[in-house]
C-alpha cells in the first residue's frame, strides 16, 4: 500500500518531464524546462527577457500544510472582485481552492498553448 497518496514514481515522473519537454520548448519568446527532480516532484525553468522576480514556488516546504496562494493573470482571465495577494483574498479570487495539478493546464491555456479538442 503506498502511504503517500498515490504518488508517482521516479520513472514515471521522469517519462512525464520527458512528454512535457517534448511538447512544450516555448511560450512566446520564453524557454521552457521540465526536469524531474524526485518522485512526484519536479522543476519548472522559465527562461527570457521581461520576466520578473515574484514568481514564487507553491510549496510550503512543510509538511502537513496547504499550498501557498498562486496569482493567474492573463488577458484571458476572467476579472473578479480581488484586489489584493494573500492567502484569504486568493480563496476568494477566480481560481478559489483547487488542487495545485491543474494549474499548469489552466496557465498553459490562458497563454494559448493548447489546441481546442474535439467539437
Amino acid at each position: 500500500m503506498d502511504r503517500r497518496a498515490g504518488r508517482i514514481d521516479n520513472e514515471t515522473n521522469k517519462r512525464i518531464c520527458r512528454k512535457l519537454q517534448e511538447n512544450i520548448k516555448k511560450l512566446s519568446d520564453i524557454e521552457i524546462i521540465f526536469e524531474p527532480v524526485r518522485e512526484h516532484r519536479a522543476l519548472l525553468t522559465l527562461r527570457g527577457d521581461g520576466l520578473r522576480e515574484e514568481i514564487l514556488e507553491t510549496d510550503p516546504q512543510k509538511t502537513g500544510l496547504p499550498p501557498l496562494p498562486v496569482l493567474l493573470s492573463s488577458a484571458t482571465c476572467r476579472p473578479d472582485r480581488v484586489d489584493r495577494f494573500g492567502e484569504r483574498d486568493c480563496i476568494a479570487g477566480g481560481l478559489g481552492r483547487m488542487p495545485t495539478v491543474y494549474l499548469m493546464g489552466l496557465a498553459l491555456a490562458h497563454a494559448r498553448r493548447l489546441e481546442k479538442f474535439g467539437a
